[in-house]
């Protein structure tokens, strides 16, 4: 029993394995020795737990910087998207259109234009057809009026109104006036024709009063006196004229002037170098009999074409400035038709005709081609004329 008694104390086994091991501890407490391995309640710390430490402090700055860079993106994209939202949304807004009114007054002749707007009025322009722009300053009001004067008959007023947030409106009227004024200038058009003549056309939406030209030689200065032509018709809206061009260089001063109260003029000026056709003077030798042409150009004659009593004569050669062609005049009525080229391409036609009184065969041979029959002064009279 007291054995018993005396083991009982312990639990268990492992309490007397406890109390025997403490045989050997040497020490008060139980690692309270030197043996560092086992030394977890006192003394230096552990290595293994630093690096512990460590490594879960930078992991947790690591997922801070990937948060705060998270957080810095999401930011940006957010705001990327507000203006991209904003910029589509500005995109598909209607545009604010402003209110354009214009009236026609007949008794005035005057337009008168009204313009009503939800944000102030920045700048206006109207146009008539595709005239020049007429700007005028909205003066950043919403309301805006001005009066014009309507253009006579049928035209076209375009209007463009800008406002502060460069919104624009524009629309077209369409006026016929007939108490509108003319400021439509008329329109001149020079041309050279194939004739070396020079072609002057005056044109105006109402009508061509009437057209004036002056010659000023380049060289000399000197002017011709102003010719004034005046169309054959009333109330022509075209009017066209040829005329002849000087010899030299000239320039031709042109003013157009239209039927408007008051007139609308407009004017041109064009430098040309003067060609002039081929001459021709013809001559009677021995009464009627014989018919001499001279043949002259500034610059050369390089081709002639005569037809004369259904025979056709050509002559082609180098270029001369003047020639001689003498031709036997047939019984009765003589005809021939001519064409002379210059070097310059200047092109003279001519059809001279003549009246032979003789009665009997003249038999004559036609010295077409010579010059043998000299110009002897003893100009018969003629029908023929100089052919310049």
């Amino acid at each position: 029993m007291n054995q018993i008694l005396d083991y009982g104390a312990g639990n268990n086994d492992n309490s007397g394995k406890s109390k025997k091991n403490s045989n050997f501890s040497g020490g008060g407490n139980f690692g309270g020795g030197n043996n560092n391995k086992y030394n977890n309640g006192g003394g230096n710390k552990s290595p293994m737990s630093d690096k512990v430490v460590k490594v879960f402090a930078v992991i947790m700055i690591v997922l801070a910087i990937a948060l705060i860079a998270s957080g810095a993106m999401s930011l940006l994209k957010n705001k990327k998207d507000v203006t991209e939202t904003k910029a589509k949304s500005e995109a598909t807004q209607t545009p604010v259109q402003a209110e354009i009114l214009a009236e026609l007054n007949d008794i005035t002749g005057k337009i008168k234009i009204t313009i009503n707007s939800q944000v102030p009025i920045s700048k206006v322009i109207y146009v008539w057809d595709q005239g020049s722009d007429h700007v005028e300053s909205g003066e950043k009001k919403t309301t805006f009026e001005k009066e014009i004067f309507a253009q006579y008959g049928q035209h076209v007023l375009h209007i463009q109104v800008t406002d502060e947030k460069n919104n624009k409106t524009i629309k077209d009227f369409e006026f016929d006036s007939v108490t509108g004024i003319d400021t439509i200038q008329p329109e001149i058009k020079l041309e050279v024709t194939p004739e070396k003549t020079l072609r002057i056309t005056a044109t105006d939406d109402t009508a061509i009063a009437y057209v004036t030209y002056t010659w000023t030689n380049e060289e000399t200065g000197e002017s011709t006196e102003t010719v004034t032509m005046t169309p054959e018709e009333e109330n022509s809206q075209e009017y066209s004229f040829d005329i002849e061009i000087p010899d030299g260089k000239n320039s031709i001063a042109v003013f157009a002037i239209d039927g408007g109260d008051p007139a609308n003029v407009t004017s041109t000026t064009k430098v040309l170098e003067g060609v002039r056709l081929p001459e021709v003077v013809p001559t009677f030798i021995d009464g009627t009999k014989k018919i001499q042409f001279t043949f002259t150009h500034e610059k050369g004659i390089k081709e002639i074409y005569i037809e004369f009593n259904g025979q056709a004569y050509e002559w082609k050669d180098e270029p001369q400035t003047e020639l001689q062609f003498a031709f036997d005049s047939i019984p009765g009525h003589n005809e021939m038709y001519m064409v002379i080229t210059s070097v310059d391409d200047t092109v003279k036609e001519w059809r001279p005709t003549w009246e032979n009184p003789v009665e009997e065969d003249q038999g004559g041979e036609e010295n077409y081609g010579t010059d043998e029959e000299a110009n002897t002064g003893d100009d018969s009279e003629t029908n023929v004329g100089s052919g310049n």
